[in-house]
């Protein structure tokens, strides 16, 4: 049986399987796509569009569903599975391309050195242990300055040092400046001085932060940007405006100042401590007795209201402007002096209380001396003895005189040269002659000048220090006062009752003593020095040198004679000068110690010219 003709007419009826057109077809399985370039018949798509959609449409769909079933299958529960191949269609970017990450700015340092990076190895070999550690984390080498069972501590320590807490507080400090300077570099990559969460920059910030970054590298050279060079377009650098208030300022400014000064001070009152009751500066009930000559507080009031009516405002009130009106007499009082004693129960006269340092001046002379029991009239009371207060003018003397008494405390000057210098002072401030100079340089003069008249020998470097006054302006302020008051040889005791002193300058033996004490030095040792500096003086040895240079290298060339171990170093840090000064007086010294070392200290055995040594050691 023929069955050919069956089959061929069976064929006819099904669609075929294979599609052939003049391009192929481009299949992208990966994608799910297919790219049909043929031109497209005009005729077929203007009779029937319909029709020659679906037959475009069937022909891809024909060849993609042949490329999905020639690809290579797998078996599971759900059926056969099979992978899609990658994509080959290069389809364009939704998002433009990443930009390149930033530099820090340690990478645009070392690029601009040609520095190339090199990657630390986590493991480091320690010689101790003879074993690989790791760099850094659980038992890292980074933490070898932690765990040692005995570390040197410095001379210079404290009582309660700990190494250990030291060697991990400075590790935290370098972890927390790694992190600072992460972050710093966040922001600059950002483009903005912000925190790098948030919404990108717009223009108008990048361009404030780029102009405040550039403001602030214009003023970061010595010069403070005056000298460096500008570009076209510059503006000009501008300088910080000061203001300052008016050197007369008129009496009701002041005062309105004052008051609010003292209003803002006595706003709130303080707590009172436990136990203070019976401490406190004013009593208040023998106050009002007292004020009132035994009639009360009551009658004294309505007597100062001029009638017997009510007296207004809160009862509270009345002591405080009963206690007002006592001071204001008291002020008015031609006494002036101080009532107070021990106990503070009465008053009591106890004599003058004017300070010759504040003669002429309008101040307050009388202090009363009561215990308010708690009650707050104490800071009333002082509340109206500040509406009292002198002019400013005089204000800033006793406020100069407070310093001048602090300067000379910390440098354990007596009180003779404390006055000395308030009186010079005084002098200087009644005579307008240095006005405009700074008050530390002014203050630092007269000290130094007070030290010279009372015999106390201070150095210039040593009143700088104190006072951190500069050397040409401290000289300024002393040659000054030297010209004006014509200090000439004499007593201090002239200069302290306001007639001119002595200034004379301090010897090389003046500054021995103390050097010397500060040394501890043995006592012939300053006898040794003392004779040398005046046998040098004698034969013309040094001469030119300032006395601290005299009295460094003297002790160190004594001490070097006879043996006593002193390092050079102490005694530069004693006389405040360099090493080289000292070895060069030494030096001077030695090459005329024929002159200088006598000789019954050689025969007595103490001295011994081999201990000299033309370049000593310092001592370090």
């Amino acid at each position: 049986m023929d069955v050919s003709d069956i089959l061929a007419a069976q064929a006819d009826r099904q669609k075929a399987i294979t599609v052939e057109k003049e391009i192929p077809l481009e299949v992208d399985v990966g994608y799910l796509t297919v790219t049909d370039l043929n031109p497209i018949d005009k005729e077929s798509y203007t009779e029937n569009l319909e029709e020659c959609l679906q037959s475009t449409t069937r022909d891809g769909v024909q060849v993609l569903l042949a490329s999905l079933f020639s690809l290579p299958t797998t078996s599971s529960e759900d059926g056969p599975l099979a992978v899609l191949p990658p994509p080959t269609t290069l389809l364009p970017r939704s998002k433009p391309l990443p930009k390149p990450k930033p530099p820090t700015k340690w990478e645009t340092f070392a690029r601009a050195k040609g520095i190339s990076k090199t990657v630390k190895d986590k493991k480091v070999w320690d010689e101790e242990k003879q074993e690989w550690v790791n760099r850094w984390g659980w038992k890292g080498k980074n933490k070898e300055a932690e765990t040692q069972w005995a570390t040197p501590v410095p001379a210079n320590a404290d009582v309660d040092f700990d190494p250990s807490k030291k060697a991990r507080d400075e590790r935290k400090a370098r972890v927390a400046k790694n992190e600072k300077q992460h972050s710093a570099n966040l922001a600059r990559a950002q483009g903005t001085s912000g925190a790098k969460d948030g919404p990108a920059p717009d223009r108008e910030q990048r361009k404030g932060d780029i102009s405040r970054t550039l403001a602030t590298t214009r003023v970061s050279t010595a010069s403070m940007g005056k000298f460096d060079k500008k570009l076209d377009g510059d503006k000009p650098l501008r300088g910080i405006k000061r203001k300052f208030d008016p050197a007369e300022a008129s009496a009701e400014a002041e005062k309105k100042s004052n008051l609010a000064l003292l209003a803002k001070l006595g706003a709130a009152p303080t707590k009172r401590a436990k136990g203070e009751g019976n401490d406190a500066a004013i009593n208040v009930r023998k106050a009002v007795r007292f004020a009132s000559k035994g009639t009360g507080g009551v009658a004294m009031a309505r007597k100062s209201e001029g009638g017997r009516g009510k007296p207004s405002g809160k009862r509270g009130g009345t002591p405080t402007q009963i206690l007002w009106r006592n001071s204001v007499a008291e002020i008015s009082c031609a006494g002036h002096a101080t009532f107070a004693n021990d106990e503070g129960d009465d008053p009591s006269r106890v004599g003058a209380a004017s300070d010759p340092l504040l003669d002429g001046m309008e101040q307050l002379d009388t202090v009363i001396s009561f215990k308010d029991g708690g009650s707050g009239i104490a800071r009333e009371l002082q509340r109206a003895a500040s509406r009292g207060q002198s002019s400013r003018s005089e204000r800033n003397i006793i406020s100069a005189f407070r310093d001048i008494s602090t300067m000379c405390d910390q440098f354990s000057l007596p009180k003779t040269i404390s006055d000395i210098a308030k009186q010079m002072y005084k002098r200087a401030d009644d005579e307008k002659l240095l006005r405009g100079k700074p008050l530390e340089a002014v203050i630092a003069a007269c000290i130094f000048i007070a030290c010279r008249q009372a015999h106390v020998p201070r150095t210039f470097r040593e009143i700088c220090q104190l006072t951190h006054v500069s050397k040409k302006v401290l000289g300024q302020c002393y040659k000054a006062l030297e010209a004006t008051f014509s200090l000439q040889p004499g007593a201090a005791a002239q200069a302290q009752n306001g007639r001119p002193g002595a200034a004379r300058q301090s010897g090389p033996e003046d500054l021995l003593v103390r050097y010397c004490n500060h040394l501890a030095l043995p006592p012939f040792v300053q006898g040794y020095c003392r004779d040398v500096i005046v046998a040098a003086r004698e034969h013309g040895v040094a001469d030119g040198r300032s006395p601290v240079s005299i009295a460094g290298g003297a002790i160190f060339f004594t001490c070097q004679l006879l043996g006593v171990n002193k390092p050079m170093r102490e005694i530069m840090e004693i006389a405040g000068v360099s090493e080289g000064t000292i070895r060069l007086v030494y030096k001077l010294y030695f090459a005329d110690r024929d002159k200088l070392v006598k000789k019954e200290w050689l025969e007595s055995g103490r001295a011994k010219m081999e201990r000299l040594q033309l370049e000593p050691g310092s001592g370090r």
